[in-house]
C-alpha cells in the first residue's frame, strides 16, 4: 500500500517538505502522505493555513498521516486560527494523525490538529498542550462548521486550557457531525 500511496500522493518526508504545504494556495488542494514521524524539535511555527470569511487561505486537500506523527512542534502566535492546520475547507481532509508539542494564542480558534473546520478530520491524536486566553478552543479541533464539518474516531490525549466558551477535550464548538470519538485529557475552562 505504501507503493500504491507515494504514486497517488506527494510524500512528505521532512519538516522542510511539511512547511512547504502551506507556501502558496496551489499546494494547499494536493494530497499529502507522511512517509514517516517528523521532529520539529521545538522550533516554533505557524499553521500551515489560516482561516478568513471568504475561506480562501484554508487547507482544501488531503493529508493522510499515514499513522505516524508531527513532534515537538511548537505554534505560539496572537492569530486567529492556531494549529497544524490553521483552516480546513470543505473538501479538505486530514486524517491519520497524531500531533506531539505545544499550540497557544491569545486569539480565537485554537487546537492542537485543525483549528477551523469545514472539512473532514478523521483518526487523528492530539498529545500536545493546547491553551488560549479566547474561545474556541479543542484537543483535536477548535471550532467545527455547522452543515460541513465532520469529527470521526479522533482522540484527546493533551491538557486544553480556554479563557472562555468553547473549550473542549476532543472539540471546543462543535455545530455539526461528531462521532465515535473521546477524550482522556485535562480540559480547564
Amino acid at each position: 500500500t505504501v507503493e500504491l500511496a507515494v504514486k497517488t500522493y506527494i510524500p512528505v518526508r521532512t519538516a522542510a517538505d511539511f512547511l512547504a504545504i502551506g507556501a502558496n494556495n496551489a499546494a494547499m488542494a494536493k494530497k499529502y502522505m507522511l512517509m514517516n514521524d517528523i521532529d520539529f524539535e521545538g522550533a516554533t511555527v505557524n499553521a500551515l493555513s489560516s482561516y478568513d470569511s471568504r475561506n480562501t487561505q484554508s487547507f482544501n486537500g488531503v493529508f493522510d498521516g499515514n499513522n505516524c506523527s508531527i513532534r515537538g512542534l511548537v505554534i505560539n502566535n496572537n492569530t486567529q486560527s492556531s494549529g497544524v492546520f490553521g483552516a480546513v475547507g470543505e473538501k479538505g481532509v486530514i486524517k491519520n494523525l497524531s500531533v506531539y508539542g505545544s499550540v497557544s494564542s491569545t486569539s480565537t480558534y485554537v487546537a492542537g490538529v485543525v483549528a477551523y473546520n469545514q472539512g473532514t478530520v478523521e483518526n487523528c491524536t492530539n498529545y500536545a498542550t493546547v491553551s488560549a486566553d479566547s474561545y474556541f478552543v479543542g484537543g483535536v479541533v477548535a471550532y467545527n462548521e455547522k452543515n460541513v464539518g465532520k469529527i470521526f474516531e479522533c482522540v484527546n490525549y493533551g491538557t486544553v486550557t480556554g479563557k472562555s466558551d468553547g473549550t473542549g477535550g476532543v472539540v471546543g464548538c462543535n455545530k455539526f457531525n461528531l462521532s465515535g470519538c473521546v477524550n482522556y485529557g485535562s480540559v480547564n475552562g
